[in-house]
C-alpha cells in the first residue's frame, strides 16, 4: 500500500525504528514488509564491512542524488559498500533500467545465515518521495543499484531468493566468509588480536 502523503509522524517513527532495526542487524537495507508492514516504504544505508567489502574511493563517480546534496551515481562492481548515510525511499518507482545485469552475492535479514548469486541490473532510474515530502529522480548503479532493487522486491512481495538463477550458489554466511572473504594479512590479525 502506498504512503500516504505527508508522513505522518507515526511514519515518521517507523522510518526511524526501521534504521535502527537495520543497524543492529548489521543490514544495508530494510523494507516496510519486513517488520511486518504493509506500506512502499524502505531504508537503504550502504557502509563498508567484512561482509560488504571496502569501498574504493578511485571508483567513486559522485555521491546518491543531486536531489539529496549530492552528485548522482555511485558506480562499483561487486560487493564493495559505500558509506552512506540512510535514505527513506517512500512510494518508491523503478522508471527505467539498463540492460545489461550483473550477477553478485546477496543476502537477506528475512532470512539469516544464507547468501546466494542474484542477477540485478546494473544502473537503474528510480523516483522515491524523501521524508521531507519532495519526489527525487535519480541513479543508481553498482551496489547501491543492487540494495534498491533488492528492497524494491520486497514491497512488491518477493525475497533474493526468488530470482537466484542457480541453486549451487546457495551457501551459508560462514561459508560464504570463509571461501570468499579475503584472508587477513599478518599484520592486520594482530592488530585485531591486540598483538
Amino acid at each position: 500500500m502506498p504512503v500516504p502523503l505527508p508522513i505522518s509522524k507515526a511514519h515518521d517513527r517507523l522510518i526511524d525504528d526501521m534504521i535502527v532495526t537495520m543497524k543492529k542487524a548489521k543490514g544495508v537495507g530494510i523494507a516496510a514488509p519486513q517488520v511486518n508492514v504493509g506500506l512502499r516504504l524502505f531504508i537503504i544505508a550502504p557502509e563498508p564491512s567484512i561482509r560488504y567489502g571496502r569501498w574504493d574511493p578511485r571508483k567513486y563517480r559522485g555521491a546518491f542524488s543531486a536531489a539529496l546534496g549530492h552528485a548522482t551515481g555511485i558506480v562499483d562492481e561487486g560487493p564493495k559498500a559505500p558509506k552512506m548515510s540512510p535514505v527513506a525511499m517512500i512510494n518508491p518507482r523503478l522508471v527505467h533500467h539498463s540492460k545489461k545485469m550483473v550477477t553478485d552475492w546477496e543476502g537477506c535479514l528475512s532470512i539469516p545465515g544464507l547468501r546466494a548469486r542474484v542477477p540485478r541490473y546494473r544502473s537503474i532510474v528510480i523516483e522515491f518521495t524523501a521524508r521531507d515530502g519532495r519526489r527525487l529522480r535519480g541513479k543508481l548503479t553498482g551496489f547501491v543499484a543492487r540494495i534498491f532493487q533488492h528492497e524494491f522486491d520486497h514491497i512488491n512481495g518477493m525475497v533474493y531468493v526468488d530470482r537466484v538463477k542457480d541453486t549451487r550458489t546457495f551457501m551459508t554466511e560462514a561459508e560464504f566468509r570463509r571461501r570468499l572473504t579475503p584472508t587477513l594479512s599478518h599484520r592486520e590479525r594482530a592488530k585485531r588480536s591486540g598483538g
